[in-house]
């Protein structure tokens, strides 16, 4: 499973739980009905209509940044990538803290250090986001195997340890939160719990015998 299907996994989880907690402030000039009824045909999945509807909003109130946020969505699900970029850019810019903006630029991005910046940046907003986390920890395991099949066992390593601190990090942050009882967050601790035992053996694997992860059998 690749890592931006592993977020959009952990995204299954945490969409309503996100959508429950964010607050957003409107500006002097925003169209909160315009907005209302853009969102509408959002969950409706007619995207067109949206961009429609916000290109004239944008026009007469271009600083408000929950319409470039929405754009991007928008363009992102009509896999109209330049697009989606570019107003995610923009909202970037005007200072969005929508998580899913980031996590969005990150799947945008062809490198893997622009992937790791965009999702960094995502748990700087939201600490606990398990899509994100989830999806930094899957590129560094990836990244780590990678490593280890060309033989650079500290390159291999430096992603392994990484990997494991956004484990550790996430746990450290889970204790100390209200919903730690929560069962949505106890089902993502369970995971990353089992996530970092495969990083545990990798590690092994690393500093014991190679090719007893490579070739197990």
């Amino acid at each position: 499973m690749s890592a931006f299907n592993i977020c959009k996994m952990f995204l299954l989880f945490e969409l309503m739980w996100l959508f429950s907690l964010s607050t957003v402030s409107f500006g002097d000039s925003f169209n909160q009905s315009k907005y209302a009824e853009a969102q509408k045909f959002y969950k409706n999945r007619n995207y067109q209509k949206v961009i429609s509807i916000l290109q004239q909003e944008i026009k007469e109130n271009s600083s408000d940044v929950m319409y470039y946020e929405l754009m991007g969505h928008s363009y992102f699900q009509l896999n109209s990538k330049l697009q989606a970029k570019e107003y995610y850019d923009r909202a970037i810019s005007l200072g969005s803290k929508d998580v899913i903006v980031f996590l969005n630029q990150a799947s945008l991005s062809g490198d893997l250090e622009t992937q790791k910046y965009w999702l960094y940046k995502a748990t700087e907003i939201e600490p606990l986001h398990a899509a994100a986390n989830a999806t930094l920890f899957t590129i560094l395991q990836a990244n780590a195997i990678d490593a280890l099949n060309k033989g650079e066992k500290d390159a291999a390593l430096m992603s392994i340890y990484e990997a494991k601190e956004i484990i550790y990090r996430y746990m450290r942050m889970a204790l100390g939160n209200p919903n730690y009882e929560d069962p949505k967050m106890q089902t993502i601790l369970l995971l990353f719990s089992n996530r970092l035992k495969d990083l545990d053996k990798l590690e092994n694997s690393v500093t014991k015998s190679p090719d007893t992860y490579l070739n197990p059998n």
